[in-house]
């Protein structure tokens, strides 16, 4: 659900290193957070209950016909 550099940044758990470089650039950058924050929005209200089940009916309606 996470695009990294697009929608947020994707580190490893147990990397602190890497924790808090992300965290540093989002501190530090005003536009770098409100651009991730303003693509985040809008790549989350992908994920509606009616997208899930019109994803899951077309893969069921794939497979019955073959």
């Amino acid at each position: 659900s996470v695009l990294d550099g697009q929608t947020g940044f994707l580190v490893p758990h147990d990397d602190v290193e890497a924790w808090a470089g992300a965290l540093r650039r989002l501190v530090e950058d005003w536009n770098l957070r409100d651009r991730l924050g303003a693509r985040a929005a809008l790549h989350a209200g992908r994920f509606t209950w009616e997208a899930t089940t019109e994803g899951l009916e077309d893969i069921l309606r794939m497979s019955a016909s073959r």
